[in-house]
């Protein structure tokens, strides 16, 4: 889809991740940009081996844990990540909790790897929790029906496992999925700490997760922030988001070369027109713009992969269904009253954002010369005492 884009020139704050999440699933594509921090002797010997030669064997795996360790500040234990200990994610149908297998609801997954006759399963978690200057955030998703879902204790198989960690002071952001078509011991997962008993634990960790590399493989879908929420999310308690504002740094950590933290490459829409959202947080150019930001706005997907089951009500972009409004609506999170406020409010918002960066199939032809974009914030400051390990 063609774009008339002004590129505002700023400079990039040296140092991202996280909201829903879509975690880093093959086809979500993107290639990080420049570089910031300067290398420093490692005070750990097996990570600076690792970080010195990442081509060998399990040193890129390795040195990647290093990096995150160091610059998160720290890195989750296995006990830290049960699924079990997460909060349930609720899938709702007529607005009423779903406990069975379902054709439809109203807010599916929206990540387009889950299946569409798996996005409304019941059973999926996510837990949130902080370590060291860190958010992490674990989701457990349910790809096939589980008789025994309502007790995470008792069956704590997953189909797709994923973590993200982010520091706000630094925008360091580090990736981890699961080895795909396969199914894990959610309150067993492997451990990713591997900056002590290296290689025995990097050989335990390749047959349990992705060989990520600096997660530039996830911007593509975590292309605003680390941190996707939508409104498969919707049930959660609370939904702490560090790097969600404007400004935050939002940098990846890479396993080769000698800086650790290198930014993204990503923009996001700042045109004054978009204020009304990005005054709360970044619209990137992926699949923010052309997924998630229509889906909140009513415009639901019709073209494979992103179609996703929705009840009929949830679809109902012309709000003339009244009980529907507030499922096929679900930004901003304080949503007007009733559809004929959100109009009022946020219909020329929503038509800039449509003309800048929707899909193509809502596309109105006549692009906004105003759509204006910036460059992603990126590493802020020192990531730790080291860049090539980590203690």
């Amino acid at each position: 889809m063609h774009r008339s884009i002004t590129i505002h020139a700023c400079s990039v704050v040296s140092l991202i991740l996280a909201a829903t999440l879509a975690i880093c699933e093959p086809g979500c594509t993107a290639r990080p940009g420049g570089v910031a921090d300067t290398a420093a002797p490692s005070t750990n010997r097996a990570c600076a081996l690792a970080c010195a030669d990442p081509d060998a064997g399990d040193n890129a795996i390795i040195c990647y844990s290093c990096r995150c360790k160091e610059a998160l500040g720290a890195l989750p234990t296995p006990e830290e990540m049960k699924c079990s200990d997460g909060e349930e994610i609720v899938v709702f149908r007529d607005g009423e909790k779903v406990t069975t297998e379902v054709p439809d609801c109203e807010n599916p997954a929206l990540l387009y790897t889950v299946p569409s006759g798996s996005a409304c399963l019941p059973g999926s978690r996510m837990k949130q929790f902080t370590k060291g200057d860190a958010t992490f955030k674990l989701i457990c998703r349910r790809k096939e029906w589980h008789p025994n879902w309502a007790r995470p204790t008792e069956d704590s198989i997953y189909e797709d496992v994923g973590l993200i960690g982010y520091n706000p002071k630094t925008g360091a952001t580090c990736f981890w999925d699961d080895a795909l078509d396969q199914a894990h011991d959610g309150d067993a997962l492997t451990n990713i700490d591997l900056t002590t008993d290296s290689h025995a634990r990097a050989r335990e960790f390749a047959g349990a997760w992705l060989p990520i590399g600096d997660g530039a493989t996830c911007l593509q879908c975590h292309d605003s922030d680390p941190f996707i929420r939508t409104s498969y999310l919707r049930s959660l308690t609370s939904f702490p988001n560090p790097g969600r504002s404007p400004d935050s740094p939002y940098a990846l950590v890479s396993p080769t070369g000698p800086v650790a933290l290198v930014d993204t490459g990503l923009s996001h829409l700042t045109s004054d027109s978009a204020s009304a959202c990005t005054g709360c947080h970044r619209i990137g150019l992926g699949e923010t713009c052309t997924n998630f930001a229509p889906d909140a706005m009513g415009f639901k997907a019709t073209i494979p992969p992103h179609v996703r089951p929705y009840q009929e009500h949830a679809t109902d972009n012309a709000g003339t269904n009244t009980a529907g409004y507030g499922v096929a609506y679900w930004m901003p999170l304080d949503l007007p009253p009733d559809h004929a406020a959100w109009q009022e409010e946020l219909l020329a918002t929503k038509n800039h954002l449509m003309r800048c960066c929707g899909p193509a199939e809502h596309d109105a032809g006549a692009h906004d010369d105003e759509c204006t974009l910036s460059p992603m914030p990126g590493p802020r400051g020192q990531a730790g005492a080291a860049a090539t390990g980590a203690p």
